[in-house]
């Protein structure tokens, strides 16, 4: 499906920068840009599951979680994707490598790093999307919201990720490599309203990260 092109807009967001962008700013995000897409090594896994969602609780797998918020998301899915991936333990590297000598650079390296993963996401949904023939809602992961972020070891644990993409979870619920998302989808059949703002769709109050623009 061709080349991931980041969204320079969005690097730069979340580098929370503002202003104008240097001629030495645009040369090291140039450079780290391109160092992150050398050191990746982009792994992903994703399940489908029925679901069913009463009273602001989602009920999966054998799994019940209590969120309004994803309850909401999901109210016309009776489906869902569950779905990981991670960019690679090289990129954890990458960024303590950065972090010891140049700190400028190590925050490109996260935010360069985090849009590249946002991009790798979109696409593996188009992907989905495309064998299965059916439309998403925008994805919720753990944390999101009303959401708890314990559910995270049971999305790693029923996508045995550790195995498949070495992706595992710590005791506080750090994904491990770091740079790794774990969500869920709803399945829907009639396709969803396009945005360029997936910040519309989110629940997720008093966000710094928050799109203004749609």
């Amino acid at each position: 499906m061709g080349e991931i092109r980041l969204n320079r807009k969005e690097v730069l967001r979340y580098m929370r920068h503002k202003g104008e962008v240097s001629p030495e700013l645009e040369r090291k995000i140039n450079q780290v840009e391109r160092e992150v897409f050398k050191m990746a090594r982009l792994k992903s896994t994703y399940q489908i599951y029925g679901v069913e969602v009463v009273s602001g609780k989602v009920s999966f797998a054998g799994l019940e979680w209590e969120s309004e918020k994803l309850a909401l998301n999901l109210k016309d899915s009776s489906e869902l994707v569950l779905l990981a991936m991670t960019l690679g333990n090289e990129i954890d590297i990458l960024i303590r490598r950065y972090g010891s000598i140049d700190g400028t650079n190590m925050l490109i390296a996260q935010a360069v790093a985090t849009e590249y993963l946002e991009k790798s996401l979109d696409r593996l949904e188009e992907e989905i999307k495309s064998i299965y023939g059916f439309d998403l809602r925008p994805r919720f992961s753990p944390g999101y919201g009303d959401l708890d972020i314990v559910h995270q070891k049971e999305i790693i644990r029923l996508l045995d990720t550790h195995k498949k993409i070495g992706l595992s979870v710590t005791d506080n619920f750090m994904m491990t490599p770091t740079k790794s998302v774990t969500a869920l989808a709803g399945i829907t059949k009639s396709p969803s309203e396009k945005t360029v703002n997936k910040c519309a769709h989110c629940q997720m109050e008093g966000c710094e990260m928050k799109r203004d623009e749609i």
